[in-house]
C-alpha cells in the first residue's frame, strides 16, 4: 500500500472542492481525506495501490466541481510515513462542519428577519406620525377658505 499527499490550489475553497474530493474518494477503492488549509489550498491524503492513486490524481486533473475555475494539483509526494485518516470519519466530519455552517447561516437569517421586523415596526410608527401630519395639514386646508373669506371681509370694509 502506498500513501500520497498533494495539494489543490487556485480558488478551490468555498466552491465545494473539498466535498467533491471526498465524494471521489468514497467512490474509489482508496482511503483518504481532503481538508482546507489556512493558505486557501486543499490538502489531499490518499492510501491505496500506487496505480490507483495515480489514476485518481489524473481523474482530478480532468474533473472538478462546477464552481472551481482552474484548479492546479501540486506537490504530489509519495511517503509511507504519512498518516492518512479514515475516509468515513473525514466525510462525517465534513457533514458536521457543513451542518454547523448551515446552523450559523439560519441563525443569521433569523437575526436578519428580527432586524427587518424591527425596521418595519419603526416604519409603521413613522407612517403613523406622517398620517397625523397629513390630517393636521388637511384640517388647515379645510379652514383655509374660511380664513381667506374673513380676511377679504376685513379688506373690503
Amino acid at each position: 500500500m502506498a500513501k500520497a499527499r498533494f495539494y489543490i490550489q487556485d480558488n478551490v475553497q468555498e466552491v465545494g472542492y473539498r466535498s467533491f474530493v471526498i465524494e471521489q474518494i468514497l467512490d474509489s477503492d482508496l482511503n483518504g481525506t481532503a481538508r482546507n488549509l489556512p493558505d486557501r489550498r486543499v490538502e489531499v491524503l490518499l492510501e491505496g495501490e500506487k496505480e490507483h492513486i495515480l489514476d485518481f490524481i489524473e481523474r482530478l486533473k480532468k474533473e472538478k466541481p462546477e464552481l472551481a475555475k482552474n484548479p492546479i494539483l501540486a506537490g504530489i509526494e509519495f511517503n509511507d510515513s504519512l498518516i492518512v485518516p479514515d475516509i468515513m470519519k473525514s466525510s462525517q466530519a465534513l457533514l458536521c462542519g457543513q451542518f454547523s455552517k448551515a446552523v450559523i447561516h439560519v441563525i443569521g437569517i433569523e437575526k436578519g428577519i428580527g432586524e427587518l421586523k424591527e425596521g418595519f415596526g419603526e416604519l409603521k410608527e413613522g407612517f403613523g406620525e406622517l398620517n397625523q401630519e397629513f390630517r393636521e395639514l388637511k384640517e388647515g386646508f379645510d379652514k383655509l377658505p374660511e380664513r381667506i373669506a374673513a380676511e377679504l371681509k376685513k379688506v373690503l370694509k
